[in-house]
């Protein structure tokens, strides 16, 4: 029965997250006959008005042109939408949790259906094979044959332990076009996509991925986080993110560049991997608990929608078409991304004593700071 202290009982984030996180292509597998469309993407019919190929499936959204009207939607929609239920229940469907106000799913879901028509799930990737081939090529990277990939990264200023915190690699003839950069994704702790990035452009190409790769639904840079920041947080209470800063960036390497000057000052980057890339569900519940949040993207309007999603976040503005890595190569980066926090903390007290004992720690470490985070913490202290 619904009463009122449902009305105002909260629903736990990491609940949200993990019914967002459900894999969708499994569920709505169960639903409908998918077949593969495109890397990461599916199609089938509507299990609601039935039309031929309506339904477009990634792993974290779905949508049906006629029902939708071609909007993307979530897993806890998903479930709404096909059990008839609200966003409580749904959340209680997806993760098993008993929350006040529903009821035990008891609801059978079409497993006979599910058994002979769920799609097949990228067959060319094999996890354990794709982590030892990761291996040589993390070999290959500091071996004699690595010598053009180090001169690479050395060029756009990323230094030898940002390397290892990745685990980049080095691939002589990558997809048998030529050396590349290796930049493994990991979902989970699993590696489920490694990226090349072409040493010289090739075919008006810089990137590619090994076969089987999977982006859907992820973003790039887990493997750097605390580990804190992958536990279940303690609701009621400030988490160890509340201290710290969240930036959401685009691209591996302008992910990397972040991390190299921000990550001895509180600071954490994860990045959608491309402009084309959407933003996972999942990183809602998880940038909520941060701090502050700030979206690093090339184009303005990209960056401001991205802080739109993530509530409270800050857009960065991109200066002279500049992008993080251009501004590391300068040796400018970490003293931009300073100014950043620090405008948009205003005079907030917590927030700038945060920044200056962020930078004073960091500036005690063998790598420093730069002269203008130097400068900038000189006049805070």
């Amino acid at each position: 029965m619904m009463t009122i202290k449902t009305l105002f009982e909260p629903i736990p984030d990491h609940l949200i997250a993990t019914a967002n996180a459900t894999d969708l292509i499994d569920l709505i597998g169960q639903y409908s006959e998918l077949h593969k469309k495109s890397v990461g993407e599916y199609c089938g019919p509507c299990p609601k008005c039935g039309g031929n190929d309506r339904l477009v499936v990634q792993s974290d959204k779905f949508f049906c042109r006629q029902c939708h009207d071609g909007k993307w939607h979530d897993a806890i929609a998903f479930e709404s939408w096909i059990s008839g239920c609200d966003f409580r229940q749904a959340v209680s469907n997806l993760t098993g949790a008993e929350l006040i106000g529903t009821e035990p799913a008891t609801r059978e879901r079409p497993l006979r259906r599910a058994a002979a028509t769920k799609p097949a799930r990228s067959s060319t990737w094999d996890a354990g094979a794709k982590a030892r081939q990761l291996a040589v090529m993390q070999e290959n990277l500091f071996s004699e044959v690595g010598a053009p990939a180090r001169a690479y990264l050395e060029n756009r200023a990323l230094e030898p332990h940002i390397w290892l915190v990745y685990g980049l690699g080095f691939n002589p003839n990558a997809n048998g076009k030529g050396p590349a950069i290796s930049i493994p994704w990991y979902k989970a702790g699993n590696l489920v996509a490694i990226r090349y990035r072409f040493i010289e452009m090739i075919d008006g190409q810089k990137l590619s991925s090994e076969v089987g790769s999977t982006y859907s639904g992820i973003l790039f840079g887990g493997q750097a986080l605390p580990a804190f920041v992958t536990m279940l947080p303690d609701e009621g209470r400030k988490n160890g993110e509340h201290y710290r800063t969240l930036i959401l960036c685009e691209g591996e390497i302008n992910a990397m560049s972040l991390y190299q000057v921000a990550h001895e000052t509180g600071v954490d980057v994860l990045s959608v991997g491309s402009e084309a890339a959407s933003i996972p569900q999942g990183i809602i519940s998880i940038a909520g608990r941060y701090g502050a949040v700030f979206t690093w993207f090339d184009r303005a309007g990209r960056a401001a929608e991205a802080a739109r999603v993530l509530a409270g976040a800050h857009a960065i503005s991109v200066p002279n078409g500049q992008d993080a890595n251009d501004l590391l190569q300068a040796g400018r980066l970490g003293g931009f991304l300073v100014a950043n926090r620090l405008r948009a903390c205003g005079n907030d007290v917590e927030q700038l004593n945060r920044i200056k004992w962020g930078l004073w720690d960091a500036a005690q470490m063998p790598m420093g700071i730069d002269d203008l985070s130097a400068e900038m913490l000189a006049g805070m202290v």
